[in-house]
């Protein structure tokens, strides 16, 4: 009876995987997505208001109480936007999504933003395989940083 109730909570782990999604190319704006293997894509969008300091901190806030404390057998992968955007949006979700990948010890995978716009389109290559896992996303900005003295 024990090794039957473990056997099916493997398997609805296993049935129950998704991939999470983040996109922060816009300045002020975080997305968040779930893709389960089946189901609704669940997705959430925030503002932050234009000046705030919070803005980095934000991001892994949100993905906390979004995605909860990910487990290796509930997720899948994390993709990332990583850019073209603005200098410290892609950075902070670029590395949010570097950092959750790496701790989990799942796939990571870098879009575009054009990439990332369909997320019906994109979670089907993801959970068809047709997306290269990488080690690490670069951020890719839309300009130099301006960082004066």
């Amino acid at each position: 009876m024990r090794k039957r109730t473990w056997l099916l909570i493997a398997l609805d782990n296993m049935m129950n995987t998704e991939w999470f999604f983040i996109d922060t190319h816009e300045r002020g704006v975080i997305r968040l997505a779930r893709f389960p293997v089946r189901g609704t894509i669940r997705t959430r969008v925030c503002r932050i208001a234009p000046g705030s300091r919070r803005a980095g901190v934000n991001v892994p806030a949100l993905c906390h109480a979004f995605f909860g404390i990910p487990q290796k057998t509930a997720l899948q992968g994390v993709c990332v936007v990583a850019g073209p955007g603005s200098f410290s949006a892609v950075r902070s979700g670029v590395l949010v999504g570097n950092l959750l990948a790496r701790m989990v010890g799942c796939p990571l995978v870098g879009v575009s933003v054009s990439e990332g716009s369909d997320l019906s389109m994109l979670r089907a290559q993801l959970m068809a395989g047709d997306r290269p896992a990488v080690g690490y996303v670069a951020p890719v900005y839309e300009a130099e940083p301006n960082i004066t003295c």
